[in-house]
Parts: C-alpha cells; structure tokens; sequence
C-alpha cells in the first residue's frame, strides 16, 4: 500500500501530465482532437481513482480539497461516458485541476 504522500506525489505527477498534453493548445485544438480529450478523460479518471485512495484520516485533515467532487467527477467521467461534453473536459483541465495542484502541493509542502 503507497503512503499518502506517495499518492500526492503520483496525483501531482498526473496533473503534470495533463499540462503536458495541453501545453499550447487552445480549446478549438482541444476540440479538434479527440485522441487528446480520450487522454484528458483517463488522467481525470485516474486523479479521481488514486485520491480515494488517500487514507481517510489525511482526506479528513485536509479539507480544504474536495474529495468528494473529485470522487463524483470520476464517477461521472466513468458511467456518463457517452454524455461527456468536450467542452466541459477541457473545461475541468483548464479551470479545476491547476487549483488543484496547487491545493496538493501545498499539503506536501505543509503549506497553509
């Protein structure tokens, strides 16, 4: 079993490959690529997977993230599979997940 702060590091790791594969690329490239939103769904899935993976206690001491909206956008990216909208994918990678490395960086920091 990984220890919380070596699913922070992993959970990190992810996010950064996010960045990678949308560096540089505007939401009609996004749009246009759907090999690239295919990707973005599954690193969002995993980010949703491995944080539940996270000790309870270190979910409950650190409330400041949504777990529980990370959980439900996994669920969502995994039995809504057919609805996703891309827009809204690129949407939750432009928007949501760079907030949320930061959040977790500042745990491994032990920053406020």
């Amino acid at each position: 079993m990984k220890t919380d702060s070596a699913l922070l590091l992993f959970l990190i790791a992810q996010i950064e490959k996010l960045e990678r594969f949308t560096a540089g690329k505007s939401e009609a490239d996004f749009l246009a690529d759907e090999v690239l939103q295919e990707a973005c769904i599954s690193v969002i899935v995993s980010l949703g997977e491995y944080t539940q993976r996270l000790s309870l206690p270190f979910r409950q001491s650190n409330p400041q993230v949504d777990w529980a909206l990370i959980k439900a956008t996994r669920n969502y990216y995994v039995h809504a599979y057919d609805m996703l909208d891309p827009t809204r994918i690129w949407e939750t990678v432009i928007n949501q997940v760079p907030p949320l490395k930061d959040q977790l960086n500042a745990i491994l920091h032990n920053e406020p």
